[in-house]
């Protein structure tokens, strides 16, 4: 079951409880059928993650080096007084 045809179940009314609803999902899908969908999920947090670690990465090396040109840029401005 995904996780619409649980949010129908509770909004039907099939289902009491977090409890009930798992006990249905095993009965009905084996242990297998907690399981499902988990592909998708994966691929989507890995993508979200990787996307946060490179604007991460990219955010911390323009931060340095526009850091390094304000420095080198203020000494040169100095020296040249």
């Amino acid at each position: 079951m995904t996780q619409l045809t649980l949010k129908v179940l509770f909004a039907v009314g099939r289902c009491r409880n977090s409890w009930h609803a798992l006990t249905m999902i095993v009965r009905e899908g084996g242990f297998r059928g907690l399981w499902k969908g988990w592909v998708p999920n994966v691929q989507r947090a890995a993508l979200v993650n990787l996307g946060g670690v490179c604007s991460n990465i990219l955010l911390s090396r323009n931060s340095v080096s526009i850091t390094l040109i304000h420095y080198l840029s203020v000494d040169l401005w100095k020296s040249s007084k």
